[in-house]
């Protein structure tokens, strides 16, 4: 529920209009006055309810502006900030960037398709898992690649900010597996 409400403002929005536009007919037709109200007062809650869906941030949405902005840092080859979005108490997942991402320098890196966002909410801290495609343009000792890329991140809260605890990532063709 938190998922449609928060995250689809457009789900919102059509289903208050055809309330009010269902309801606005019945006035037209009957002149009743709770036809008249009830319009009314679609439209009011539509709008209400749209402007809280564009300014709550939910944790699927946040965990998704820090994919983005881990592809930022990637990109910008940014060692140092890259590992600001790691989890403190992620030794295997720091020591792997550490190690990985240095011998690559990076021209392009950004999400092309998110699969999921999976958060638990029951863990403590809450966790998250989230699976995406990337495309990384690169260059390694002298070689350009262009590689498409599923990921499989695996987020931890911390102070109300999702950070990677740790990371996979494969052949493209992994990410297509129905599961």
């Amino acid at each position: 529920m938190q998922q449609f409400l928060f995250e689809n403002p457009l789900w919102i929005s059509v289903c208050g209009l055809f309330v009010a536009v269902v309801a606005g007919f019945l006035w037209i037709q009957t002149g009743a006055r709770v036809a008249w109200l009830t319009a009314v007062a679609a439209i009011v809650l539509t709008v209400v309810l749209v402007v809280v869906s564009v300014r709550v941030e939910t944790d699927r949405e946040k965990i998704h502006r820090t994919i983005n902005e881990v592809a930022e840092a990637v990109e910008a080859n940014d060692l140092k900030r890259v590992i600001g979005f790691i989890y403190a108490n992620a030794t295997e997942g720091m020591a792997r960037a550490k190690q990985e991402l240095p011998k690559y320098t990076f021209r392009e890196a950004r999400m092309t398709r998110l699969k999921s966002i999976l958060v638990n909410r029951r863990s403590t801290p809450a966790t998250a898992v989230a699976e995406f495609h990337v495309m990384v343009d690169l260059a390694a000792n002298g070689q350009d690649a262009r590689l498409p890329r599923f990921v499989k991140a695996y987020f931890v809260e911390d102070h109300d900010r999702w950070l990677v605890n740790d990371y996979e990532h494969f052949d493209v063709g992994v990410g297509f597996r129905s599961e």
